[in-house]
C-alpha cells in the first residue's frame, strides 16, 4: 500500500504510513478451519481456512497434526490430550460428503 500511497492527504495535512501488515487469509465454506490430512493422501496435511485468525490457533492445531504425522491419535481422551479432542469436527474429510461437496447446477434455459 505505501509504495503506491506513501501520504495521505486530507485537507489540512498529510499522513505518513508508519507501519503495513499484509498475510492470506482462507475461508472456508463452513466458516472452519481445514486442520489434519488430505483424505486421499494422508502424507499431506492442511492447517488452513482459519477466517483471519490463524495465530491464535497456530500453536494447538500444529501440535495436533504433529502427533497425527507421529501416528499418535490426537483425539484419544486423556489427561494430557483433553485440549485437541475438539479438533476432529475440523478434518478436511468432513468435505468428501456428497451432501457437503456437490454444488447446485446453475439453470441454463
Amino acid at each position: 500500500f505505501s509504495q503506491w500511497h506513501p501520504g495521505i492527504t486530507t485537507k489540512n495535512h498529510t499522513v505518513e504510513i508508519e507501519q503495513e501488515w499484509t498475510g492470506i487469509m482462507a475461508f472456508t465454506s463452513d466458516h472452519l478451519p481445514l486442520i489434519g490430512p488430505l483424505p486421499d493422501d494422508n502424507k499431506q496435511f492442511l492447517l488452513c481456512g482459519y477466517h483471519g485468525h490463524g495465530m491464535p490457533n497456530a500453536f494447538l492445531c500444529a501440535k495436533a497434526v504433529a502427533r497425527m504425522i507421529a501416528n499418535d491419535d490426537p483425539y484419544k481422551e486423556g489427561e494430557e490430550n483433553n485440549t485437541i479432542t475438539f479438533l476432529k469436527v475440523f478434518l478436511p474429510e468432513r468435505f468428501t460428503n456428497p451432501t457437503m461437496t456437490q454444488l447446485p447446477q446453475k439453470n441454463s434455459d
